[in-house]
């Protein structure tokens, strides 16, 4: 069995190492000198091709792990010298940049008997363990056979398999377990950035819920710009989410600004009512709440990031579990802290009337309103350049704050989530 591998960054490179005992890896980076990508793939015995048509004229496999806004140019490109008959796959976020490229190949070249099943690794393997992170496996138009060959070859890749019958279902998913997390997360990242506070952390303070909504925050932008920014804005769905919920956002803030305290508490035990049935588990137990708590203490705090997320997926129509067959590591702790604030009465109630008490908090959540609105521009517009800049002035700012320890807790945080929903989840069944 032979793989061709087109480029080589990090899932590249992932895929290489967790396909190595599966087949004959050949890799192919237009950007990579051969001894960087050898330097890099340390331990596995793979071909370094010169071109791209050396790396695919013997591949019974085709693996395109290439940034999603350069997938179609670069699959129109190799498709031609792809082998007659060959599997078609590609590691990128959003699928529909892949499958137009192939139909398009297809629709004038049909004798080429290439066929395409997909896939996704809901993780960045530079943060996660892609073995405990569900891998998507995606048919686009595939004969049965070629279907259950590539889900046997790709599923060493994951103990966890979900299996998606197009690429639609699968963008429909990842629009709201990947596109709506990194917004809110990269809002609060780039609000604590600018020195606002956000969220409420300082030398004295520090409960659990804050420090976990903050180094998921950092985890996120600690990635590099294009990571997100190609996530958010190569998904059709995902922008029509991410301007709903900056809409719910709008009328939130403007609530609580104008004093609206019934109708605000209206708008958010909807949501609740909506999005916890009577059959949802606890996912997030105390003890992890507890775990990285610094002193215990809770000052007042609207949790306006949590309720805003929960707000707009209710109003979506969307129940807060039904997405989870394409979470992310992100996505599932995110989920868990929605339903632990949720779930507690006293909390939420809290919550709620924060925004109405304390002017200071009020004037916190203008604060992430103004960074959470930048995002939203950048991504409606397609503007990559703000988006870029926004990054880079995040990224600054955080360079100078010491965060490396929230950081690395950030590992910690997804793992406890993970456990305890997956705890609370199985339990279920």
């Amino acid at each position: 069995m032979n793989l061709a591998i087109i480029g080589a960054g990090i899932m590249g490179q992932y895929s290489a190492k967790a396909l190595a005992g599966r087949a004959a890896i050949t890799l192919y980076d237009p950007n990579k000198g051969k001894d960087e990508i050898r330097e890099q793939l340390r331990g596995i015995d793979a071909v370094i091709a010169g071109d791209s048509k050396d790396a695919v004229r013997n591949a019974d496999v085709v693996l395109f792990c290439v940034p999603t806004h350069l997938a179609y140019d670069v699959m129109q490109e190799i498709l031609p010298y792809c082998r007659k008959g060959a599997l078609i796959s590609g590691q990128t976020s959003n699928k529909l940049p892949e499958a137009k490229a192939f139909d398009d190949y297809m629709a004038k070249n049909h004798s080429s008997g290439l066929e395409m099943v997909t896939i996704h690794t809901m993780c960045n393997p530079a943060k996660s363990n892609p073995e405990n992170e569900i891998l998507a496996v995606i048919r686009h138009k595939a004969k049965p056979e070629t279907y259950d060959f590539a889900l046997s070859f790709y599923r060493c890749m994951s103990r966890k398999i979900s299996e998606f019958e197009t690429v639609r279902e699968h963008d429909t998913m990842t629009a709201r377990t990947q596109v709506s997390p990194s917004h809110l997360f990269l809002s609060i990242a780039s609000t604590y950035a600018a020195g606002t506070g956000f969220p409420w952390i300082d030398a004295d303070f520090g409960h659990g819920l804050e420090i976990m909504k903050l180094s998921l925050g950092l985890r996120a932008a600690s990635l590099p710009s294009h990571v997100y920014r190609e996530i958010q804005m190569g998904n059709t769905l995902g922008r029509k989410i991410t301007e709903a919920a900056a809409a719910v956002e709008r009328d939130l803030i403007g609530m609580a600004a104008s004093g609206k305290k019934s109708q605000y508490r209206d708008m958010v035990m909807k949501a609740r009512g909506r999005l916890m049935g009577s059959g949802m588990p606890p996912l997030l137990t105390d003890e992890t709440i507890m775990l990285f708590n610094r002193n215990g203490v809770m000052r007042p705090n609207s949790h306006s990031t949590l309720i805003q997320y929960a707000v707009s997926l209710a109003e979506s129509g969307a129940g807060l579990l039904d997405s989870m067959k394409a979470t992310t590591p992100m996505h599932t702790a995110l989920v868990c802290m929605i339903e632990y604030l949720l779930r507690n009465d006293d909390l939420l109630e809290e919550a709620i009337a924060i925004p109405f008490e304390f002017p200071k908090v009020m004037s916190m959540d203008f604060a992430f309103h103004e960074h959470f609105r930048d995002w939203e521009k950048a991504i409606m517009l397609g503007d990559r350049d703000a988006y870029d800049a926004k990054h880079s002035k995040m990224s600054e700012g955080l360079s100078m704050m010491g965060n490396s320890s929230l950081l690395e807790l950030s590992t910690e945080v997804v793992s406890r989530c993970r456990r305890d929903a997956e705890s609370a989840l199985d339990s279920k069944l």
